[in-house]
């Protein structure tokens, strides 16, 4: 169990990095992005396994609302973490392979709320 908890340790320097708070329960009512441009974690994402063809898999993450720059960090600190390739288009983020159980992780350590596995 301290295992899990030093790897969420380890989370804050991506916080740290882009000036995010976590979520705080007493902050429920704010808009997406505040006055100083910084995202909240209050949205709704949704991890999805897509089948590609040649029996190839992918991790489709919709719903995070971020400006270009924001999507391309987290899309490459994503990619570290599961060891493998991707890139974010569109307002999504595209990891090759199955890796919605450790995305799930991340994102929820990171301090989003509403992240749920979707799709088979």
């Amino acid at each position: 169990m301290s295992d899990k908890k030093n790897a969420f340790n380890d989370l804050s320097s991506l916080r740290d990095a882009f000036g995010l708070e976590p979520a705080h329960p007493e902050n429920e009512t704010h808009d997406a992005q505040n006055e100083k441009g910084i995202y909240t974690f209050d949205q709704s994402i949704r991890i999805h396994r897509q089948r590609l063809k040649g029996n190839k898999e992918a991790t489709l993450i919709k719903g995070i609302d971020a400006t270009d720059e924001w999507l391309s960090n987290l899309a490459t600190d994503l990619k570290k973490k599961c060891g493998s390739g991707g890139s974010a288009k569109n307002g999504e983020i595209i990891i090759q392979g199955n890796h919605r159980d450790t995305v799930l992780e991340y994102l929820k350590g990171l301090g989003f709320k509403d992240v749920k596995l979707s799709g088979g």
